[in-house]
């Protein structure tokens, strides 16, 4: 069920 693709988008600005 948790893919890591694609990544989530919640978890895209927060890497940043």
């Amino acid at each position: 069920m948790m893919d890591p693709y694609p990544p989530p988008v919640f978890v895209i600005p927060r890497m940043k």
